[in-house]
């Protein structure tokens, strides 16, 4: 029977005198989240309580301080879109000391919950939502502070408790946000990549660089992914990162010839400069943008689909009611229906009468007496099914480690093992891999790293034929790494006729005339007798 997990055993405790733990709301990396209940003013709230395993890291005083400062500065923020801290303190367990926060405990599904049951979103519903989430950013922004981890799971929608009916947005976990006065800083002490690498753009990856425009940037991509539903960057953390730097990433197909196109362009431009600079300037340009600015085939797909069966009389295409005489045009369209239907009646009884003649045929045949066969094994053919669709988010939630973890499932004890699996691969396969310079084995292989010990590596992969690749991450969570080698393309040299070296003061040789022997003597006649 296997043990419960280190943050189960803790449920009915009383920290601080005050917050009994009631249950498990989920868990990252960096933090554990439960549902509590404050005895003295007797309400839930929710705890964010530091992962047990970072006290036993080397880097335990950064964490320390990371989690302190967070708190203070949530603290400070005093806006309808940010959820709201109430208290901090200490739990002692076991002769380690670990921080945790009290937070107002939110009721609802954070974007990428809602993503995974409704697919996609309308484009207004969308818009609506990204405006909420750039109105709290521009006031974080004004307070010199960027968040740089936006994504679906730290943007939580609660329904409205008010006449209106409009969902309320709070972002969440501003663990890795940065404030101008710590600028200078890092928390682990190296210039270490923090955040969701499906979300982190080109600059931060390839210089660490932090700017208001880098919030902007992952709202761009959030945005489109809500209204097509997919989301922008695909593959595993590291190989999103690699896509990122060295192609960017395009706004979908679907917003070509659309008014919003340009402002998707800038929203998520490779290059900063050319991004909207603070969410501020985002929200007016978003805010100008209507209904037909947006692509219209995603809502006129889901229109085309219902559900159930829906009256013809009641039903209008894109927003377009029937006009005055449509009656008759009704009528025509039914006659055409029938006179289709008739023609097509008739195609299937022809089909239905050879169908019949072939099995007649096929019945006799089968018949006929057959010679003796031997008795083999069965065997079981499976009939073809449809392949299962691969949701990339599934990739993409092992790499988000740094949320709240509202609404998340209860975590189980195999995440809190005592490693960090990263599992290589190479296309093709068979590639050397190297850990800092070390031969480990070949690709595909799986590579352990203590979790105690959180540490910055380079993954190196090698094979004849191919230009090498080179990784650096830190071991801090669980990776797959997955590259595409290019092959290294042979040049042909083109063949250079030789040609006899010429001096530039050389005079022109004259012929010498050839050396001749002398012509042999003629033998002498005597003279004749007298």
């Amino acid at each position: 029977m296997s043990s419960p997990a280190p943050q189960n055993r803790l449920l009915g405790k009383v920290l601080a005198q005050r917050y009994r733990l009631d249950a498990v709301l989920g868990q990252g990396g960096f933090a554990n989240v439960f549902r509590a209940h404050d005895i003295s003013l007797e309400h839930d709230v929710a705890l964010k309580l530091m992962s047990p395993h970072l006290m036993d890291s080397a880097a335990r005083e950064s964490f320390m301080t990371r989690f302190e400062r967070e708190a203070k500065m949530v603290a400070s923020f005093q806006h309808a879109h940010i959820v709201r801290v109430f208290d901090t303190g200490y739990f002692e367990e076991e002769g380690y000391v670990r921080p945790f926060i009290v937070m107002e405990l939110l009721r609802g599904k954070d974007l990428d919950q809602v993503l995974a049951s409704e697919r996609r979103l309308p484009p207004m519903r969308a818009r609506g939502i990204i405006l909420q989430a750039l109105d709290a950013l521009a006031y974080v922004h004004a307070m010199g502070v960027v968040h740089r981890d936006l994504k679906p799971a730290n943007l939580f929608l609660t329904p409205s408790t008010g006449l209106r009916g409009v969902e309320h947005l709070f972002i969440m976990d501003f663990g890795i946000a940065l404030h101008e006065q710590f600028a200078d800083e890092r928390l682990t002490g190296t210039r270490d990549t923090i955040g969701t690498m499906h979300y982190l753009p080109p600059e931060y990856l390839e210089s660490g660089l932090i700017t208001p425009a880098m919030d902007t940037y992952q709202l761009g991509l959030i945005l489109c992914e809500l209204i097509t539903g997919e989301p922008m960057v695909r593959g595993s953390g590291l190989q999103a990162a690699f896509q990122v730097q060295r192609m960017g990433v395009k706004v979908p197909e679907v917003f070509a010839g659309c008014a919003a196109l340009p402002f998707f362009e800038k929203a998520i431009a490779r290059d900063p400069a050319q991004r909207f600079e603070d969410a501020s300037s985002m929200y007016t340009a978003l805010e100008a943008l209507r209904a037909q600015d947006f692509p219209q085939a995603l809502d006129a797909e889901v229109l085309l689909t219902p559900l159930e069966p829906m009256d013809e009389q009641k039903t209008s295409v894109m927003g377009m009611s029937a006009r005055a005489g449509g009656a008759h045009t009704t009528s025509r369209q039914d006659s055409a229906r029938r006179a289709a239907s008739l023609k097509v009646g008739l195609l299937l009884a022809a089909l239905i009468l050879c169908a019949g003649a072939v099995a007649i045929a096929l019945t006799a045949w089968s018949r006929a007496p057959a010679p003796p066969a031997e008795v083999g094994p069965a065997v079981l053919i499976a009939p073809p099914h449809a392949p299962e669709r691969h949701d990339m988010r599934e990739d993409m939630r092992e790499d988000a480690r740094m949320d709240l973890g509202h609404g998340l499932p209860d975590a189980s004890a195999a995440q809190v093992a005592a490693v960090w699996r990263w599992r290589v691969q190479s296309e093709p396969a068979g590639a050397d891999v190297l850990v800092d310079g070390e031969l480990v084995g070949s690709a595909p292989v799986t590579l352990s790293f203590e979790r105690a010990r959180i540490e910055r590596v380079t993954i190196s992969l090698k094979l004849e034929g191919y230009r090498p690749e080179h990784i650096k991450a830190l071991t801090d969570s669980d990776r797959t790494i997955a590259l595409a080698l290019e092959p290294i393309k042979k040049v042909r040299k083109p063949r250079v006729t030789p040609t006899p070296p010429t001096s530039k003061n050389t005079t022109p040789r004259t012929p010498q005339p050839q050396e001749t022997s002398p012509p042999a003597a003629l033998p002498k006649i005597p003279p004749p007798p007298r």
